[in-house]
């Protein structure tokens, strides 16, 4: 079992756990619906988790050992020098440059640490392996929490739009359907864990 099933598993035993609701989804043809975990409609389908570490952000919301695997050819290709993996790896800075009293210095490293955190959790983690203690300590300093809409079938009717919000960071559900002219519209980037997802239906 992969990394991205096994979260899959624990999460929906902790929302389980907590109580989350896991109900079908169903968003009629013409209409539009925003799944966002500030809605008074869907706020009790979100799970909400605080990570200790970078690890457990890419086990929730990262590539699944699937998607590297199918990419291994593009990730393993040589390194372009302009590439972000080569750019960190030439500019490697301390944890405690996060936390720096000179506000320039603190900001850059924010900035290459965000850069580092995204190729982590979104791309190959082993091109930014020597940034991971940097990585862990920007977890525990920015007190990240991750929304989770966790539900169950979700139908999206001819010409309707599901919006995610940007504070939702990951969808987990059992099916997708979209019908013909319909879409999902995720405002920023988004990790979809699924059973499977089926488009242009009629």
């Amino acid at each position: 079992m992969d990394h991205a099933r096994l979260s899959q598993v624990r999460v929906l035993d902790v929302a389980r756990e907590q109580g989350c609701r896991s109900d079908d989804l169903r968003v009629e043809a013409g209409d539009t619906l925003t799944l966002s975990p500030d809605s008074e409609l869907f706020r009790h389908h979100y799970l909400r988790l605080q990570p200790k570490n970078i690890d457990e952000v890419r086990q929730y919301i990262g590539l699944s050992d699937a998607v590297l695997e199918q990419a291994s050819t593009r990730l393993k290709s040589s390194c372009n020098p302009k590439s972000n993996p080569c750019r960190l790896s030439a500019r490697l800075i301390s944890p405690e440059q996060l936390e720096d009293e000179d506000p320039e210095l603190r900001n850059e490293a924010l900035q290459l640490t965000q850069i580092a955190a995204r190729e982590y959790v979104m791309g190959d983690s082993n091109r930014v392996l020597s940034w991971k203690p940097i990585l862990d300590r920007y977890v525990s300093i920015a007190k990240i929490q991750l929304q989770i809409a966790v539900l169950q079938d979700i139908t999206v009717g001819t010409n309707a739009t599901l919006n995610l919000s940007p504070n939702t960071h990951a969808l987990y559900a059992n099916r997708i359907r979209i019908h013909t002219g319909g879409k999902i519209r995720c405002n920023g980037p988004k990790t979809f864990r699924c059973a499977s997802i089926e488009g242009n239906l009629p």
